[in-house]
């Protein structure tokens, strides 16, 4: 909005890519897309993405083994995408995979924090 504004206070392209710390392609295709619409068109640009590399069925069952356990990390996972349908993964898109289906990464720790020390001590007399 400010860059229409600046534009209908006739500064230049050249000076509103200066204000706006914008390349001058940004500050065009903002005053385009105001000219093709209004402002609310420009407002509400959808820019959307790009197409999942894997469908429906492969998702679902690709959810179904995480939850099993049968991956015990992100790259474990993405080898095992390419081993069943030949997609690679980078690390970027194994982690907005992961974070799009509602995983969420968690460390690792020798002894959980929850741990009961009893329960434990138990345990490791049951094993002696």
């Amino acid at each position: 909005m400010r860059c229409v504004l600046l534009k209908a206070e006739g500064r230049t392209n050249r000076d509103i890519t200066g204000l706006l710390h914008a390349s001058e392609h940004t500050i065009n295709a903002w005053l385009d897309r105001f000219d093709a619409g209004d402002l609310e068109t420009l407002c509400h640009w959808d820019i959307g993405g790009s197409e999942g590399y894997l469908n429906a069925e492969q998702i679902a069952r690709l959810v179904t083994e995480w939850d099993t356990w049968r991956f015990q990390s992100a790259k474990q996972a993405a080898a095992g995408v390419f081993e069943q349908w030949g997609v690679i993964y980078a690390e970027r898109g194994r982690r907005d995979l992961l974070h799009r289906l509602g995983y969420v990464r968690q460390k690792a720790r020798l002894i959980p924090s929850q741990a009961d020390p009893a329960a434990q001590a138990a345990f490791l007399l049951t094993r002696a």
